[in-house]
C-alpha cells in the first residue's frame, strides 16, 4: 500500500515504491479515478503497456475515466442515491419515524480495458473531446465576462447604481429563474470607533433583525425593492409564490458580513456554474469598496473640518474662508451681484479674560458666533480669523440687509444678556462695506472693502466705549 497525492511526482514515486518491491503487482487499486489516471500515465510514461504489464482501476467512475485509451474499470460512486436515502432519513427524523442507525446504498462495478476486459465502447471518445473543447471555451468566455464585470464595478459608487449593472449580469446565468440579493440592514456601517473620533452620530441604528432585499428578479422581470425580518431567509410572499428549491451564498469579506445571495432554477435543478464564484468574488469586493468609500467619506469629512472650521465656534477658519472666497466672488461677477463685507469685533474681551478667566472669554467668543450663524444666510461665508474677529462675507445683499444683519446680531446679543445669569454682559461691534453692482471682484479689492467694514466697526466700538464711560 502506497500513500500519494494528486500530482504526477507522487504518482511516479508510487510507481517506483511498486517496482522496488519483492514481488511486482500485476494489478494497482486505486482510491478514485484521479489517483488512478495519474498513476497510469506514469506507467506509461515509464514504458509500461495497460493492462499487459499493470492492470489498474479507480473509482468513483469518472467521465475522464471513460474516455480514455485504455478505458478506466472503476465503481460507480452512487450519489444521488446517497442523497435520496438522506433525505428519505432525514423527512422520517422530522416527522419522528423510526430510522435504521445504517442505510446501505450500492455501487456497481464498471468494467474497462485497463483491467483487462476487452469491451468495446459504445460511445467513441470525440464525443468527450469535443465536450472538453465546450468546456474550456465556456470557462475561458466565463473569465472574460468576469473580469469585464470587475472592471465595471471599479467605476461604481453607489449601491443602487451597482443593482443596476448587476442586473444585466444576472439574465446571463444560464436557466437561473430567480435571483434575490439581500443585504443585512447595518452591511455598511462605520465602526462605533471611528464614529467616536469623528464625532458623528448615526442618524439612526439600523435595525439588527432586518434585511433588505435589494436586488430581486423572477422569470426575467425586476420586482420591487423591499425589507422584511430575519424570521426567514426570503420574504414570505416569495415563498408563498413560488415552490422552487433555493440554494444561498453567503456574501462577506473576511470578517466583514453583507448578506447573502439566493438562487433558483428551472424545474428546480441544482446547478452551480463556475462563473458564478468569480461573480461572488466581484459582489463581495464591490459591497467592501463601498462599505470602505462610506468610512473614507466621514474620515475625509472630519479632516476637511479640522483643516476648514474654527473648533471654538464652528465657523470657517482662514483657510475655510479663503477656500470659498475665490467661488464667491466668481458668482457674484456672473450674476452681477453686490458683495458685501461684515467685520465683526466682541467687545471687552480683555476685560472678561482678565476678572472671569480665558474660559469666560471663550465662551463669550462662542456667543458671538452663534449670533452670527443664527442671522446669516447658507451661502454667506461667515470665519473667525483671529481670536475675537470675525469676518462675514455675502453677495446680494442691499443696504437695508446690511444695517438688518446689524441690527438682529446685537438684537440677539441683547436678548442673550436678558436671560444670561453671567456676572458680565457680552457686546460686538460691527461694520460693514459694499461693493457697485455688477463690479468683477479681486482679491485685493475684498481687502479694501474689508478695511472699511474695519473703519466702520471702529467707530461703532468707539460709540460703545463712550457709552461705557458714561
Amino acid at each position: 500500500m502506497y500513500t500519494g497525492t494528486y500530482t504526477a511526482q507522487s504518482a511516479a514515486e508510487a510507481l517506483r515504491f511498486f517496482e522496488e518491491n519483492e514481488t511486482k503487482p500485476d494489478a494497482v487499486v486505486c482510491y478514485n479515478d484521479k489517483l488512478a489516471l495519474l498513476l497510469m500515465t506514469a506507467a506509461i510514461s515509464a514504458g509500461y503497456h495497460i493492462p499487459e504489464d499493470l492492470a489498474i482501476t479507480g473509482c468513483d467512475h469518472s467521465e475522464e475515466g471513460q474516455n480514455l485509451t485504455p478505458s478506466l474499470t472503476t465503481v460507480s460512486f452512487p450519489v444521488y442515491e446517497l442523497g435520496e436515502a438522506s433525505v428519505e432519513k432525514l423527512m422520517k427524523l422530522i416527522h419522528e419515524e423510526n430510522v435504521p442507525a445504517i442505510t446501505v446504498v450500492h455501487a456497481q462495478m464498471v468494467l474497462e480495458n485497463s483491467c483487462g476486459c476487452s469491451l468495446t465502447k459504445e460511445t467513441p471518445a470525440i464525443y468527450f473531446e469535443q465536450k472538453l473543447t465546450s468546456q474550456i471555451a465556456s470557462l475561458e468566455s466565463s473569465i472574460l465576462s468576469s473580469m469585464k464585470m470587475s472592471a465595471e464595478f471599479q467605476n461604481i459608487a453607489d449601491i443602487d447604481e451597482a443593482m443596476d449593472l448587476l442586473e444585466n449580469y444576472v439574465h446571463s446565468i444560464p436557466n437561473c429563474s430567480e435571483f434575490y440579493l439581500c443585504l443585512y440592514a447595518n452591511w455598511d456601517s462605520v465602526s462605533q470607533h471611528i464614529l467616536e473620533l469623528t464625532e458623528n452620530e448615526m442618524d439612526f441604528e439600523p435595525s439588527q433583525d432586518e434585511i433588505i432585499l435589494k436586488l430581486s428578479l423572477r422569470d426575467g422581470k425586476r420586482l420591487p425593492e423591499c425589507s422584511f425580518t430575519k424570521r426567514s431567509l426570503l420574504p414570505e410572499h416569495i415563498y408563498r409564490q413560488s415552490d422552487s428549491a433555493y440554494l444561498y451564498f453567503p456574501l462577506f469579506f473576511k470578517n466583514k458580513t453583507f448578506g447573502y445571495i439566493a438562487l433558483a432554477y428551472e424545474n428546480n435543478r441544482i446547478d452551480y456554474h463556475f462563473q458564478l464564484v468569480h461573480w461572488f468574488m466581484n459582489i463581495n469586493q464591490l459591497l467592501k469598496r463601498l462599505s470602505d468609500a462610506k468610512r473614507t467619506s466621514i474620515l475625509v469629512s472630519h479632516l476637511e473640518d479640522i483643516y476648514t472650521k474654527d473648533a471654538l465656534t464652528g465657523l470657517y477658519n482662514k483657510h475655510g474662508y479663503l477656500h470659498r472666497e475665490t467661488l464667491l466672488l466668481q458668482e457674484a461677477a456672473e450674476n452681477q451681484s453686490t458683495v458685501t463685507c461684515f467685520l465683526f469685533d466682541l467687545n471687552r474681551l480683555k476685560y472678561i479674560n482678565d476678572h472671569y478667566g480665558h474660559n469666560e472669554g471663550d465662551f463669550a467668543i462662542q456667543v458671538i458666533g452663534h449670533a452670527l450663524s443664527s442671522v446669516t444666510r447658507s451661502t454667506d461665508i461667515c470665519a473667525r480669523f483671529s481670536s475675537d474677529e470675525f469676518y462675514l462675507l455675502t453677495m446680494d445683499y442691499t443696504k437695508e440687509d446690511a444695517d438688518e444683519l446689524l441690527t438682529r446680531v446685537y438684537k440677539y446679543l441683547d436678548n442673550y444678556n436678558k436671560i444670561s445669569h453671567k456676572e458680565y454682559k457680552i457686546s460686538a461691534s460691527g461694520g460693514y462695506a459694499q461693493s457697485t453692482p455688477g463690479a468683477s471682484l479681486s482679491k485685493e479689492d475684498v481687502k479694501a472693502l474689508f478695511s472699511k467694514a474695519d473703519e466702520h466697526m471702529y467707530q461703532q466700538k468707539q460709540i460703545f466705549h463712550q457709552d461705557l464711560d458714561k
